[in-house]
């Protein structure tokens, strides 16, 4: 598969909005690193983008949008609480949250310790998969909502990843992103099974 080159900035600006600014921070053979983000996603979060994740099916050189791997949570709750005609099948369900599937890992680098995000839309074949979670928080200019709002995330969640970035569509909203495993969705474990079945693709 061939890779786009990083110095077009034409085509970089495909993969995240072009009002952002952002540093590339390393390139490797299987994908770039992104981060020090100004808006829209956390400043200190690093987003390791694999390259056969940002190429589409009809062209190569075409780079797929980030924004385009973020879900709606609603969307999928729903779609479970229909398949298993169950009403309530995570606390999550009708807060506005969308989640894009990936892996969270956490590297200590001269004693400055930050995480990263990379994309696995697919699955993963070593390691367990996260959730990248956001929502916007209304009101959150003012400082004591949005500091409320993180409080209540970390001690429902326990995350071991949460930060805010600031929102360019809404400066009143920013958004709150957390890591969480995917079985902390569901409020019965045995929703699990059914919402693995209901996501998993099926073969060509």
């Amino acid at each position: 598969m061939s890779k786009f080159s990083l110095e077009d900035e034409s085509l970089l600006k495909q993969v995240f909005p072009p009002n952002l600014d952002f540093n590339i921070t390393s390139v490797g053979h299987k994908g770039f690193n992104v981060t020090q983000f100004s808006a829209l996603y956390p400043h200190d979060l690093n987003i390791f983008i694999p390259y056969d994740y940002v190429t589409n099916k009809i062209s190569n050189a075409i780079p797929a949008e980030f924004e385009s791997f973020f879900k709606s949570l609603d969307d999928y709750l729903g779609y479970v609480s229909r398949l298993v005609e169950v009403k309530n099948v995570s606390n999550l369900y009708s807060r506005g949250a969308e989640y894009a599937v990936g892996q969270i890992t956490h590297l200590t680098y001269r004693a400055e310790r930050s995480a990263t995000f990379t994309l696995r839309p697919h699955g993963s074949i070593g390691g367990s998969l996260s959730l990248l979670c956001r929502m916007k928080v209304v009101n959150g200019d003012d400082t004591s909502i949005l500091t409320n709002m993180l409080s209540g995330i970390a001690a429902e969640f326990k995350p071991d990843y949460i930060d805010t970035a600031a929102n360019p569509k809404s400066p009143n909203s920013p958004y709150i992103y957390w890591g969480i495993r995917p079985s902390q969705v569901f409020s019965n474990p045995e929703l699990i099974f059914a919402a693995l079945m209901a996501s998993t693709p099926e073969a060509n």
